[in-house]
């Protein structure tokens, strides 16, 4: 079968967010967005790790399965930008580790690879995904 993968996925500017719209508008978006992934990764198990983060553990597929669910996040995701402020923007950075056929590799490890792209994928600005 095909690797497994680890996606881990960041709400962006969801304290601007808190601070304009109020807490329970943010809470509001970060719970429809867990529900919006659950969707997105029938196959897989959806984890909130953070106020902002959640992990995907997608068990196989392989990179073109961990596509797919990355593009059906981005589009399902694209109706509760209309939610946010204009002021705030919402948009996700989402990294993906892969494990490697045959080799074992602990979650935390996986977890911390994917995490470093989700951060890569933040502090470029480019609301989208990056796989390491």
């Amino acid at each position: 079968g095909a690797e497994p993968c680890l996606l881990s996925v960041r709400l962006d500017n969801i304290d601007n967010l808190s601070a304009t719209a109020g807490r329970a508008r943010a809470e509001e978006l970060v719970t429809m967005l867990g529900l919006i992934l659950r969707r997105a990764a029938a196959d897989g198990l959806v984890v909130q790790v953070a106020q902002d983060e959640f992990s995907l553990w997608l068990p196989g597929g392989g990179r073109s399965h961990a596509r797919s669910v990355i593009d059906a996040c981005h589009r399902m995701v694209d109706p509760l930008r209309g939610k946010a402020t204009a002021r705030a923007r919402i948009g996700l950075s989402i990294g993906a580790a892969l494990a490697e056929p045959g080799r074992f590799m602990a979650f935390e490890s996986m977890q911390k690879e994917a995490r470093q792209g989700a951060e890569a994928v933040y502090q470029k600005g480019g609301h989208s995904h990056m796989f390491v």
